[in-house]
């Protein structure tokens, strides 16, 4: 018997003691709670020796049982060739077979895809290097030629700067780690060569999904990020998004937030955030990204036992979002089954309201347009970059260009602890001055360059358009069919959004208006509060002057049907439960 002190197991690096004795090779871990490998000699069909570089050496053992995997053991040193080679012959039977391993530096040779792993070799079959298929988490192409072989994490959990376990450096348990391999593959007489190798690889990695464990499916989804139109395929552990060049299986346990902002011109953006994110080219992405019309309609099955739609994919509080047959906008649907998959609730922007009534403002990151949703806890901003900026994060806030009266945008500059430079957002609008103020004055935890001159100006709006008000009930129509001249030239307009029809909640169940606590509940059931209505309301009493009006841009009877409608949702705001199983705050712990 024969016993090698610090041996490292395979892919873990988990250290132990191999002990080789009659009939048998045993490795007992050192760490507690870890089973032992015992592997009879009958089992062994080939007991492999190779270079991992010139100290170190490992020892693979191969069995006559195809479908077993293969055992790898890292540690020895040179001198313990003979030795052990003398050592398995006596109770093993088998000798050593050395291999010989290209240790110049050599990135290229020939790929052969054996049964348990992938071996690149040299034009004289020196082994370059192996690739266990168990290691890989995925293989896309990433495009012609190109192969992108990504890597399971051996410790999701653990920090980067966490202290590497055993006692070597290098390798498992911490510090740097292999997490993606790039192939290019030339064609050959045939064509693509490529194609065929991936198709294999994923064959004999096992990559491929079984079609009967689809949950659901989506096709001609519009992402934004990473751009192009994809299908998306959901199972029981994972989903999958492809394109006719690519595909990406996404575990759902790499999903930290899902956003759902609603966007000016009838548009909804649907948002996963990933953790990791994935690769294409040379672009990683944290962010995934599609975007609908409000006004969108799918129909899917959802391919699940009425068992598993009331436990497996019910909600975290056990209530039942799924069912057999799904139909509605498609961003409803699809968010539904994202989240009873990935037991994550969904984020929405639901209180803030700009001066146009949207749940954003528009503005420049940078020389990019996109769009600014202010949350509850947070800040959003899309399209490019996509940028997650929480209130914990920012030091102090301040509006830049508002003592430029001849300026009718404004930047916003946020000053965030753990960063040196500032993020500026750029050309807003003066009218969305006020609203976004009082949204960061509405928050303690903020502080505020100039607060009081910014209170003071708040104060004074607040005045001038209270005597606004009160001039416009005093004046007299002239004429039935002309405007109505306010002070300063303005034209008094009906300030009802004749749009607003588009968000009857009693004729279209499925729109989504999240700044009313009781609109529709068959949205309310996934999304999230995000703050409490700000002390600007409808003024019910210009309403009523001005409906008194004859002014032919303000019809009465339409002006009727809005108040009705919001008489109707103030009942139903004063009578019906507030239903929040499926609703999560946007106040996230830091991404370990």
């Amino acid at each position: 018997m024969a016993t090698y002190s610090n041996v490292k197991l395979g892919l873990t690096h988990e250290v132990g003691d191999m002990v080789i004795s009659k009939q048998k090779l045993e490795w007992k871990s050192r760490t507690p709670d870890t089973n032992d490998i015992v592997v009879s000699a009958s089992e062994i069909k080939n007991l492999e020796w190779l270079n991992i570089d010139r100290k170190k050496k490992l020892m693979r053992v191969t069995f006559t049982d195809k479908s077993k995997e293969w055992l790898r053991f890292i540690g020895f040193a040179n001198d313990d060739e003979i030795e052990i080679d003398k050592v398995c012959k006596q109770n093993l039977g088998k000798g050593l077979n050395p291999k010989m391993v290209n240790l110049s530096g050599q990135s290229w040779g020939k790929f052969v895809l054996r049964g348990q792993d992938m071996v690149c070799r040299t034009e004289n079959k020196h082994i370059v290097f192996t690739v266990p298929y168990q290691s890989l988490s995925q293989s896309v192409i990433q495009g012609r030629n190109e192969i992108s072989l990504e890597f399971k994490n051996k410790n999701p959990d653990a920090q980067s700067s966490s202290p590497q376990r055993g006692s070597g450096g290098g390798g498992g348990g911490g510090g740097d780690e292999l997490v993606e391999m790039r192939i290019f593959i030339p064609d050959d007489d045939e064509g693509a060569a490529y194609q065929e190798f991936h198709q294999t690889l994923m064959k004999k990695a096992k990559l491929e999904s079984d079609k009967a464990d689809i949950i659901a499916w989506f096709k001609d989804i519009l992402f934004r990020v990473p751009r192009g139109n994809k299908e998306i395929y959901f199972y029981p552990q994972h989903f999958l998004f492809r394109t006719d060049t690519f595909a990406y299986r996404i575990q759902y346990k790499q999903i930290k937030r899902l956003f759902v902002f609603e966007q000016p011109g009838e548009k909804v953006a649907f948002l996963v955030h990933l953790s990791p994110g994935i690769r294409q080219g040379n672009q990683t992405y944290g962010y995934l990204i599609m975007e609908f019309g409000e006004h969108d309609i799918c129909s899917t099955k959802i391919n699940a036992t009425t068992e598993q739609l009331r436990n497996e994919y019910a909600s975290k509080d056990g209530k039942q979002i799924l069912d057999k047959e799904m139909s509605g906008p498609t961003y409803d649907v699809l968010s539904r089954v994202f989240m009873a998959l990935s037991k994550i609730k969904i984020i929405a922007a639901r209180k803030f309201e700009s001066s146009d009534g949207q749940k954003c403002v528009s503005c420049s990151f940078g020389a990019n347009q996109g769009l600014l949703y202010p949350l509850e806890k947070s800040m959003f901003f899309i399209w490019k970059p996509v940028s997650y900026i929480r209130h914990a994060d920012i030091e102090h806030v301040e509006i830049l260009r508002m003592e430029q009266g001849t300026v009718r945008l404004f930047d916003l500059q946020l000053k965030l602890r753990k960063k040196e430079t500032s993020i500026v957002f750029t050309g807003i609008d003066r009218a969305d001055y006020e609203p976004l103020m009082r949204y960061f004055l509405a928050k303690p935890n903020i502080a505020i360059v100039d607060k009081s001159v910014h209170e003071s100006r708040l104060s004074s709006s607040m005045l001038s358009s209270s005597r606004s008000t009160r001039t416009r009930k005093n004046i007299r129509a002239s004429n039935a069919n002309a405007d109505i001249q306010l002070p300063g030239g303005a034209t008094a307009l009906d300030d009802e959004d004749e749009d607003d029809e588009d968000y009857d909640m009693d004729a279209d169940k499925d729109m989504l208006e999240e700044d009313d606590e009781a609109d529709d509940t068959h949205f309310e059931n996934i999304v999230e509060h995000d703050s409490e209505l700000g002390s600007g309301g409808d003024d019910n009493d210009n309403d009523d002057e001005n409906g008194k009006m004859e002014m032919s841009i303000s019809p009465p009877k339409k002006k009727k049907r809005k108040k009705e409608k919001k008489a109707a949702a103030a009942d139903k705001k004063g009578s019906q439960p507030e239903d929040d199983h499926m609703i999560d705050s946007d106040e996230d712990v830091d991404l370990k």
